[in-house]
């Protein structure tokens, strides 16, 4: 039901955003999330999980994260780690016409200038999958690829909607006055399921 909402909602986004995979079981085999988000909103734009890592992969997760954009900014920076699948996915973009600055952080250790740059945005985003892993422990891992990617949304609309974070003085990522200062967990969950009718 959230789905929609959490696809097409008017995100306010900065023009900076940061990917990283992590893997995940479903029925014992590894499968693959592609997460993005603004640093500096924290707002996650694309979490779509995959049977594999390759380059295809990461061009929709990259498109996933533009469909947010009413208009693609031309300094759009993407962020990234040194994995050649990005490297292909700008490639792919910029024949078609979409441009944006890559920058990827290579290895656990700041051996060149971009890296040493880029590395704390590329660590917000280590944290993200962190916190997704903390969720994805309790699962006891997924019997389908579908059920992984219901799951996801679910969390993906708690990271955005309704988890507070520490960086925006206790302010959740979407900060849009939907919800009662005095409502109640659930209520804002029957809230959110109430606001996403308007997006199928």
């Amino acid at each position: 039901i959230v789905k929609a909402m959490v696809d097409k909602y008017p995100y306010k986004l900065s023009h900076t955003l940061c990917g990283d995979e992590t893997y995940i079981k479903v029925r014992g085999k590894n499968h693959y999330v592609f997460f993005w988000s603004d640093p500096v909103t924290k707002i996650i734009t694309s979490y779509t999980i995959y049977r594999v890592r390759d380059t295809e992969c990461a061009c929709k997760s990259i498109y996933e994260c533009l469909c947010h954009y009413q208009e693609i900014p031309e300094d759009l920076t993407l962020i990234t780690d040194g994995n050649p699948i990005y490297n292909g996915a700008q490639v792919f973009f910029d024949i078609n016409g979409i441009r944006f600055d890559l920058h990827q952080v290579i290895g656990v250790k700041n051996l060149d200038e971009e890296s040493q740059k880029y590395r704390p945005y590329k660590q917000i985003e280590e944290r993200l999958n962190r916190t997704y892993k903390q969720n994805y422990h309790r699962t006891n891992g997924y019997d389908k690829l579908e059920g992984a990617n219901v799951y996801m949304v679910l969390f993906v609309c708690f990271f955005n909607f309704l988890r507070r974070h520490s960086t925006l003085k206790y302010r959740t990522p979407v900060d849009d006055g939907l919800f009662d200062d005095n409502m109640l967990m659930p209520d804002k969950w029957l809230k959110l399921i109430e606001y996403s009718t308007q997006y199928h």
